[in-house]
């Protein structure tokens, strides 16, 4: 694999998914020392080979079997399975990614296989390279037919439905060394180049023929008439004309394709967040409604118990330590009614299921904490009807301290709700427009699709 870089380096992939990177040089070396590893056990395999056949003087059924044995057992194989290059180069690499796969008519290993049919449907334009000398050869035929029904299968696709990218449009069949042709009669080049055009006409989009050798040797030696002898520039503008356009197509089409996965991600994602937000909407709500409910609950007890100081009956038989006894009573069972409510109320209003902190809890031995007053009841002995308007007072200051005590507690958890109601979301006054947002939001993602 070839990719434009400005910091040049080499990467390589093992078949036990470890990656080095080198620089150039050292990456170079590594490769060579493998290739050289590989021609070496080519070597030894033609030897034995060679010595087979003298010795045995067999058909040549038994040496294709003897050849594969021996393959099987000598033959050199890298476990590097994909080299990149990092070249800064403004040439084709400015454009495109290039990688080099092996020949489907190549001794490979399934994942090799594999690995190349992908690169195959994944890429904007596939360039299959033959030798002139080879044209006709039954290899380059099956392995070009090969090609073409992989080009065809819409089922390796990666894109969401199947387009020009995936026909013979973006197939270019380059035909090298046509130098070897030079010294050829005109009209014998002339009918090569139509035997080739007959046979893939209806496979590959376009058929270029190069010299690759005059190309490089041409550029190293800023030979012009080299380069274009080499019809190099012939390639170039068929890339550009045949893969530009599948590519910026492709490119669209796989942001379009992002584009869906990441607006079915938010739309997912908004349904949660919308969940949660009505559930905390119903319990900002419950919590409105339980503060109504409970401190209504004290205040028809205190009521009721009241009630019953006002009675003659009590009026009659009580005595000024009972009065006393009686309201402290009363005092210690509404204190804790209301430090019950308030730490209830409070953990409900901090949105969390959790138990709330002792420094929370104490608050009711201060601010919320109701002390009803006695000095309306003498200690002197006083007829009935001075004692009844006495309570009477009484009770009214009793009513009206539990209904300041009971605005406290209610004015601050409100205010805790409200602000973490803001913290985990907004301003609850604000909460219709914010949930108008999120439907509009998914209105719009919905019909991207």
């Amino acid at each position: 694999m070839f990719i434009k870089s400005k910091y040049e380096r080499i990467e390589i992939m093992y078949s036990d998914k470890r990656n080095i990177s080198k620089s150039l040089s050292k990456g170079k070396k590594i490769l060579r020392e493998e290739e050289e590893k590989y021609k070496n056990s080519k070597k030894f395999i033609s030897k034995k080979l060679k010595h087979y056949r003298i010795q045995k003087n067999t058909d040549i059924w038994d040496l294709k079997k003897y050849k594969l044995d021996l393959e099987a057992k000598h033959l050199y194989r890298s476990e590097i399975v994909q080299t990149k290059y990092f070249i800064n180069n403004d040439g084709i690499l400015k454009d495109f990614i290039l990688v080099d796969t092996p020949g489907l008519n190549q001794t490979l290993l399934n994942e090799d296989i594999d690995r190349s049919k992908l690169y195959y449907k994944r890429a904007d334009g596939i360039i299959w390279l033959i030798d002139v000398q080879n044209i006709v050869s039954l290899g380059s035929n099956n392995a070009i037919k090969k090609i073409h029904l992989i080009n065809e299968d819409n089922s390796l696709n990666i894109y969401s439905e199947p387009t020009e990218m995936c026909s013979t449009k973006n197939m270019i069949l380059v035909v090298n060394k046509i130098d070897i042709l030079k010294n050829n009669d005109k009209d014998d080049i002339q009918r090569i180049k139509t035997q080739v055009k007959s046979m893939y006409k209806d496979i590959f989009k376009d058929i270029v023929f190069i010299s690759a050798k005059n190309a490089l040797l041409g550029t190293s030696l800023n030979d012009e008439s080299l380069i274009s002898e080499s019809n190099i520039e012939e390639l170039y503008n068929s890339i550009d004309k045949n893969f530009k356009l599948t590519a910026a197509k492709n490119q669209i089409i796989s942001k379009y394709k992002n584009l869906s996965i990441t607006g079915k991600n938010i739309i997912e994602y908004i349904d949660q967040y919308k969940r949660r937000l009505y559930k905390d909407i119903c319990e900002y709500n419950t919590i409105e409604f339980q503060i109504k409910e409970k401190t209504e609950e004290i205040k028809e007890y205190v009521n009721k118990f009241l009630k019953s100081m006002e009675k003659y009956e009590y009026l009659k038989s009580t005595t000024q330590s009972q009065i006393n006894e009686d309201v402290r009573r009363l005092e210690y069972i509404c204190n804790k009614k209301l430090e019950k409510i308030y730490i209830y109320l409070y953990s409900r209003a901090m949105f969390t299921s959790g138990d709330i902190e002792d420094k929370y809890m104490s608050a009711m031995n201060n601010n919320f904490k109701v002390s009803f007053n006695l000095n309306y009841i003498s200690k002197e002995k006083l007829p009935v009807n001075i004692i009844s308007t006495k309570i009477k007072y009484l009770i009214d200051d009793i009513l009206e301290e539990l209904d300041y005590k009971i605005n406290l507690i209610r004015n601050d958890i409100d205010k805790v709700k409200n602000y973490n109601f803001n913290l985990i979301y907004l301003d609850y006054l604000d909460i219709n427009k914010h949930i108008n947002c999120l439907d509009n939001i998914e209105e719009i993602l919905r019909k991207l699709g």
